[in-house]
């Protein structure tokens, strides 16, 4: 068959140009690929299809190449589960079958631009019984990031459920490629409370891996979520938490530990128990901080100029997911006089 980008070409073209970062959500299973209509967002492909599936992830790379963030799929522990005995849920099967494709997915991707985010799909709820459940199943361990959805209808956003999903992964970041209030069970001002409340929360250090946090919505869609009211013109008038969005968007800091210097520089997975040892190589002794996304980055407050010698850090990570462990070497810069802190133990 012949692939059809028209859809995509112009809204996310046009969304580049204006320098929004994009994630880009694979989902859906055509139905000549084994799904059933109206269950598209279910049904996962038939493994007949695989290669049709693969050449279609490497041709969305070539022709999007300013997209470095991919989800693949959609609350699969709840509403997207492939498990269509039941309305929304997991199981052992859906589990297993959505480990496979992830692995499908964070391959080939991988394979194309090895720099790029690939997240699980959009947990709904904090659910650590998911990703424990995930872990156990082949190709389970296929990403860099997860994603959650911490709906809370009755106050602000679930980040404590986050962190719970967070410690049981093995992911760098935790995106939020979901959350928002309900207006048919409360109040606009308290809608803009509690989006109030969750930047708050966002911007006080204790929750630095979460790197992407998308509200859901701007305008109201499907149920009553917008942060604008839609008229009857078709025009839009902000409700009071349009303000609190435009006013934390112009002062994000999303993801920003804090560090002034050197921009973080990606030297390798840190997971808990993986050893790194820091040789020093004509250097003095200085400062390696790994930060909340589980990078070894420079830090200290002296400007870029003042950093002139750096250690060589030798990094042990499964990078290719084969259970053989891969060791990166970089140099990073660090600050005279300080000590090295690696996922809290000091060298």
């Amino acid at each position: 068959g012949v692939f059809d980008w028209s859809p995509l070409d112009a809204k996310l073209d046009n969304a580049h140009r204006k320098n929004m970062e994009i994630v880009g959500l694979v989902i859906g299973t055509p139905q000549w690929a084994g799904s059933t209509a109206g269950l598209e967002h279910r049904m996962l492909p038939n493994k007949a299809y695989e290669n049709d599936y693969r050449e279609f992830l490497r041709k969305l790379v070539a022709r999007y190449p300013y997209i470095t963030k991919y989800e693949f799929w959609n609350e699969q522990n709840g509403c997207g589960s492939s498990d269509i005995s039941q309305s929304c849920g997991f199981s052992d099967a859906s589990v297993e079958e959505y480990a496979y494709w992830l692995n499908v997915t964070y391959s080939t991707l991988k394979s194309v631009n090895p720099s790029l985010l690939i997240s699980v799909g959009g947990l709904d709820g904090a659910d650590v019984n998911f990703v424990n459940a995930l872990h156990t199943k082949n190709g389970g361990r296929s990403y860099d990031v997860v994603s959650v959805h911490p709906y809370n209808w009755t106050g602000k956003a679930d980040l404590e459920g986050v962190a719970r999903v967070k410690n049981a992964s093995f992911a760098q970041e935790i995106w939020l490629t979901e959350f928002g209030w309900d207006l048919t069970r409360i109040t606009e001002d308290q809608q803009a409370e509690y989006l109030r409340e969750t930047y708050k929360d966002l911007t006080s250090g204790s929750y630095n891996y979460i790197t992407v946090a998308l509200l859901l919505s701007i305008v109201d869609y499907a149920e009553k979520l917008g942060i604008m009211n839609t008229n009857v013109d078709g025009t839009f008038t902000p409700r009071p938490a349009y303000e609190v969005f435009t006013t934390f968007q112009q002062n994000c800091t999303i993801g920003d530990d804090g560090i002034t210097g050197l921009p973080p520089i990606i030297e390798g997975w840190l997971h808990p128990g993986i050893d790194i040892e820091p040789n020093a190589q004509n250097a003095q002794s200085g400062n390696v901080y790994s930060t909340h996304a589980g990078f070894v980055t420079y830090a200290g407050p002296a400007p870029p100029t003042v950093a002139e010698k750096g250690w060589m850090v030798q990094i042990e990570s499964d990078v290719d997911r084969d259970n053989v462990p891969d060791y990166i070497t970089r140099y990073t810069h660090l600050l005279s006089g300080s000590t090295i802190l690696i996922n809290d133990v000091h060298y």
